[in-house]
């Protein structure tokens, strides 16, 4: 019966929208309050307080070291490494409104000395550091053997083309998001995701699964 006199009220689209905006206003201001617990948490040094800072921060930082170094042997450690900056550096935010941001940031600029410092070694040690990328996110599409040609082609960029790349495509930043993320101008931004797509289908003239891939690419 409940259904039934509910299937009879008359429907106002305007009205369910505005129920569905209230209801994610509500849940936005829910979660932002629950962020700025968080925060002051840590700076009290409540039990728990990092705990919960990590559970909020870390499927970020997971996501944001997945897209620029797939399933790469230093993974872990890259989500590790900066999970431990931020929970050593949280107490300097002030603003919980800013912690993302913030999270970003730190974690871009882990990954960035990472590739860096690992293209300085393997100019030194040439050695194969390439693994089997393991399963990916539930909402990555790519087949695994496209994927895997795609990161082993990436890993000939230059750290901030691949970074530019691999935000603008692989996490599908704008690219005024991408010159926030990286620091630079949209100019330089357009500079970097230009020459990143050129030097790929160079990279992958002979795959064509890939250059099938980069065919729609736009920078």
């Amino acid at each position: 019966m409940r259904k039934a006199r509910v299937a009879m009220l008359p429907v106002d689209p305007q009205g369910v929208a505005r129920n569905e905006g209230c209801a994610s206003v509500l849940a936005l201001e829910r979660h932002r309050e629950s962020i700025q617990a968080v925060v002051r948490g840590c700076h009290e040094r409540q039990a728990g307080a990092h705990a919960r800072l990590l559970d909020h921060v870390l499927p970020q930082i997971n996501r944001i070291v997945w897209a620029i170094l797939g399933g790469d042997i230093d993974h872990d450690d890259m989500v590790q490494e900066t999970a431990l900056k931020v929970v050593r550096g949280v107490d300097q935010i002030r603003d919980a409104a800013l912690l993302a941001a913030w999270v970003r940031t730190v974690t871009l600029n882990t990954v960035r000395s990472h590739l860096r410092r690992r293209r300085l070694l393997r100019a030194i040690f040439p050695v194969d550091l390439a693994a089997e990328p393991p399963a990916p996110l539930s909402d990555d599409p790519a087949p695994v053997g496209l994927r895997r040609s795609l990161y082993q082609a990436l890993a000939g960029l230059p750290t901030r083309e691949r970074m530019a790349f691999c935000l603008r495509h692989v996490e599908e930043y704008s690219r005024d998001e991408v010159a926030t993320a990286l620091g630079c101008s949209a100019r330089t931004t357009k500079r970097l995701l230009e020459r990143a797509v050129t030097r790929l289908r160079s990279f992958c003239a002979g795959d064509a699964s890939v250059c099938e891939h980069l065919e729609g690419t736009e920078s």
